[in-house]
């Protein structure tokens, strides 16, 4: 649980010194106290004798060189896979102080207090798996921006941002709320979802105002979407009955109103439609101020998803030109990739993990991963350059976030149409 006040260390011992929790009597843990990893600072030594650079960094106390260096050192494929290894226990260390640090934050903020050591170890071990991922650091610290943080203080605010999200995703909280989800969802893309499912065009709009009707009377109860309750639901069905009573199709045969138990199911036919069309996640990174021109509305919706409100904004038409064109993008992309990592990406697009796909081509499966991880930022990046051209918002790579899922869905869809294609022009 919070222990209070991590310990300090000097600078050279952030690359190879590691927590430990100490124990009084009883077994309670009731402070940290830090532990050197041997190999790692004979590395650290090693390093500040051979390479005359690294040891100007140490005495300059340069910890975002350092950083830098080892995280270049663990993507390259021509240094042995110990060498990689130490350069991803280096990072560990550096960010063992702003990992507790952001645990602590997150754990002050938002605990359980039902079960608040529980909480605590469930922060601990969501940061480590972040720390311990150099890919994920990578990206993190692509969004440095010194001129506002010390490289410590950023990797503590981006943790336990990391750790809400994760948190979030693992329980369906916040923006992974399916309430959350419903709100938020353009009308289009609902529209689209229900036609998916098997709606009747003609009863499509009283579907979409009953989403409507709901969140007139419905928001978060603290920082959760919760289910509605009775209360909300009978106020909801209320303004649906007072404001879209004459939706064609919508209301029974015998009466023009709809009961509870209608609007209920009108609603969870919503959130059925939504589930059965995934979409683009939301673009964090995009700067407040460029959305002063629009209502309060729009510009939450802008902030968390612009692509959504861009839809909005422009005709079907027009939306599907620009879709097509990112498609087109992405699919240069992916033909830039040599043959070993366009397999990589058809075999992951199938659901194998990392593992099985080392064994298929023969390769280790570290190489594996660095290989996904480079199509990953190849990919991201044209959808950056996408994102400029078409949106006319200068947003570069570090900046996206929460794109994985969409890369995901585009790679299944991808090399689903491929192979469809070249299995039809095989000769009977």
């Amino acid at each position: 649980m919070d222990l209070g006040k991590i310990p300090r260390r000097n600078f050279i011992e952030q690359f190879f010194t590691f927590l430990i929790p100490i124990a009084q009597d009883g077994g309670k843990v009731s402070r940290l106290q830090w532990k050197s990893d041997v190999a790692l600072k004979q590395d650290i030594e090693a390093c500040q004798k051979q390479n005359a650079q690294f040891s100007t960094w140490c005495q300059g106390e340069d910890a975002s060189a350092i950083v830098q260096n080892f995280l270049h050192l663990y993507q390259q494929d021509s240094i042995a896979d110990f060498q990689r290894e130490l350069a991803q226990w280096h990072l560990a260390a550096y960010l063992e102080a702003p990992l507790y640090a952001a645990v602590r934050d997150r754990f002050s903020a938002f605990r359980n207090y039902e079960s608040p050591a529980t909480t605590w170890e469930h922060y601990l071990h969501l940061a480590k798996r972040l720390a311990y991922d150099p890919a994920q650091i990578w990206l993190i610290y692509q969004r440095y921006q010194p001129e506002k943080y010390s490289l410590e203080q950023y990797f503590r605010f981006a943790i336990a941002s990391k750790i809400r999200d994760l948190f979030h995703q693992e329980t369906g909280k916040g923006k992974y709320s399916l309430w959350f989800s419903l709100k938020r969802v353009s009308k289009s893309e609902l529209q689209r979802g229900l036609t998916v499912i098997g709606i009747a065009e003609a009863k499509i709009p009283g579907y979409v105002a009953a989403r409507d009707a709901l969140f007139a009377v419905y928001s978060k109860s603290g920082d959760r979407w919760l289910e509605p309750t009775a209360t909300q639901y009978q106020a909801a069905t209320d303004y649906w009955n007072r404001h879209y009573a004459q939706v064609a199709g919508m209301t029974p045969a015998s009466s023009s109103l709809i009961s509870i138990s209608d609007f209920k199911l009108f609603v969870k036919t919503c959130i059925q439609a939504i589930q059965a069309t995934p979409k683009i996640e939301s673009l964090d990174a995009y700067q407040a101020n460029s959305f002063k021109e629009l209502s309060n509305s729009e510009a939450e919706l802008a902030l968390d998803d612009p692509i959504a409100l861009l839809q909005e904004q422009q005709s079907q038409e027009e939306w599907q030109h620009r879709v097509q064109t990112l498609n087109t993008m992405l699919i240069e992309q992916t033909q830039q990739f040599d043959a070993i990592e366009q397999t990589i990406l058809k075999y992951r697009s199938l659901g194998r993990n990392q593992t099985q796909i080392a064994n298929q081509l023969g390769i280790n499966q570290a190489t594996v991963s660095r290989r996904y991880q480079r199509c990953q930022r190849g990919l991201l990046t044209a959808i950056a350059t996408w994102i400029q051209a078409e949106l006319n918002y200068s947003l570069a790579l570090e900046n996206l976030e929460h794109l994985d899922r969409y890369i995901t869905i585009w790679l299944q869809q991808h090399y689903a149409t491929t192979d469809h294609a070249t299995e039809d022009s095989k000769p009977c």
